[in-house]
């Protein structure tokens, strides 16, 4: 699933949802996603048979990289210039690595910088949407409270503001609880 997806996804969880600004979904789309990044996390493990592998778009840091055998390397970051499709010239960040490959590199995806219409980790899918849930809930709560008062209705029935930031920090508990561990490596 996309973020796009789970967006559309979310939004179907709501009989009525008084937000339809698109920008605004999708900053908080981000936020959600930002929150996920910063609780959870996420690593990409890439095999690489060369000692030199381009700082991939989606990267959020590097854990570290592991050589054919299973000992952390040294790392230097670098860079070498090469020519887009414009025909300019643009520096490419790198990462040099010590040792003998293939070497295993891992770093923590980007979920704040991410296509939209990338693929999510399965993993992560149904966290951020509970994010996002709640987020649009505390709007759609506060937007419906607002309409019953001025029109005189009860709005005692709602869910207050502070249950339903609770009900964000306990997803953001359950990201904590559910994230990443990074590996344990071996150094010489």
């Amino acid at each position: 699933m996309t973020p796009n997806e789970l967006l559309l996804d979310v939004r179907d969880r709501f009989v009525l949802l008084m937000e339809h600004d698109e920008e605004r979904l999708i900053r908080m789309l981000r936020t959600s996603l930002g929150a996920y990044q910063d609780k959870a996390g996420h690593i990409i493990t890439v095999i690489s048979e060369a000692p030199e592998m381009d700082i991939p778009v989606t990267s959020a840091g590097f854990v570290g990289v592991n050589d054919c055998a299973g000992l952390l390397t040294d790392m230097q970051p670098g860079s070498r210039i090469e020519t887009n499709e414009e025909g300019e010239e643009v520096a490419v960040r790198t990462w040099q690595f010590s040792g003998t490959g293939p070497f295993e590199a891992r770093y923590f995806l980007d979920f704040r910088k991410m296509d939209l219409d990338s693929e999510l980790p399965p993993g992560s899918i149904s966290l951020i949407g509970d994010h996002l849930y709640v987020s649009l809930e505390k709007l759609n709560t506060q937007r419906q409270r607002l309409v019953n008062t001025s029109s005189n209705l009860p709005a005692d029935h709602f869910r207050s503001d502070a249950e339903l930031d609770q009900l964000r920090v306990d997803v953001e508990a359950r990201m904590q609880e559910e994230g990443e561990i990074i590996p344990f490596t071996v150094t010489c």
